[in-house]
């Protein structure tokens, strides 16, 4: 029966739930430089499947920095000062490696002897060729499951992004309809004004006529002040019309250039993303390079 592979232990015993909880829950407390190993180990014990762990009180005894941290470059220089990569790192080593049933009971015992590379660097030659590989097994293993949770990530900033643009092209479209509806309402009341003025003036170019010896046809009279006034009318319909229409076009540069903006702030975040993890797994290498060196 082949091997269980470290993805699918990882996968088996909930690690990678497990590691990102212990850090959701130091973001939140902010243990004092130099407690980590300390904090993690309360955190550990305060869970029941690691309740039969016997650890002294002075061993899980940290503080909190009372440091006030807003913004992301912040959180992560205080975890680099924390040395919260490498010591996770130490620890997910010997899970991969030991592989035990019971993860979290494991990680608070190696915490309490205090030395996180104690087992990794006994033994002999082959053993620590094995260890070696499986470490780098466990590396690939850390490296996939973070390559799927940002094409997870990805993709639901992508599907978010599209249900904004969807609500955001359905809002315009009824406004637009709105826009419309009151736009058409006016053109009739304009045009019933405009064919009321149009009569008013006929009526009275023709009684006018009727009054002066040698006037116009008075049917002529009217017909020309009727005509004049629809041509206004008209004028201003399209006056008003191309004033929408301008403001239409704008609207939807303006839409545009937002979306654009966003995207571009997306690649940017996503670009700062890789390169943050391109320099975790630089330095997770760096680490690794240097104990294989002391072996």
């Amino acid at each position: 029966m082949p091997a269980e592979s470290p993805a699918k232990y990882a996968a088996r015993v909930s690690l990678e739930p497990q590691i990102k909880n212990l850090l959701d829950a130091c973001c939140k407390d902010l243990p004092q430089i130099g407690h980590v190993q300390q904090y993690l180990l309360a955190k550990l014990t305060e869970s029941t499947a690691a309740s039969g762990v016997a650890v002294e009180p002075d061993a899980k005894a940290w503080k909190p920095s009372g440091k006030v941290i807003i913004n992301k470059t912040q959180l992560n220089t205080y975890l680099d000062d924390l040395r919260w990569s490498p010591t996770l790192a130490a620890i997910t080593e010997q899970v991969l490696v030991k592989r035990p049933n019971n993860p979290t009971a494991f990680m608070a015992e190696l915490l309490a002897k205090g030395d996180l590379n104690a087992d990794i660097d006994a033994g002999g030659e082959d053993e620590a060729a094995v260890k070696f590989q499986a470490l780098q097994r466990g590396k690939k293993a850390r490296k996939d499951m973070a390559e799927k949770k940002q094409k997870k990530e990805e993709k639901e900033q992508a599907e978010a992004a599209a249900r904004m643009q969807a609500t955001r092209r359905g809002q315009l479209e009824r406004k637009r309809q709105k826009e419309a509806k009151v736009e058409a309402e006016q053109a009739a009341k304009a045009a019933e004004e405009e064919a009321a003025a149009a009569e008013a003036a006929a009526a009275a170019a023709a009684a006018a006529a009727e009054g002066e010896e040698g006037a116009v046809d008075p049917e002529q009279a009217a017909a020309a002040a009727k005509m004049q006034a629809l041509q206004r009318g008209k004028k201003a319909r399209d006056e008003y019309l191309n004033q929408r229409k301008e403001k239409a076009e704008m609207d939807d540069a303006a839409t545009k250039m937002q979306a654009a903006r966003r995207g571009q702030a997306q690649r940017r975040e996503q670009a700062q993303a890789k390169a943050e993890m391109d320099a975790a797994a630089a330095k997770m290498q760096a680490i690794q390079r240097g104990r294989n060196a002391r072996k």
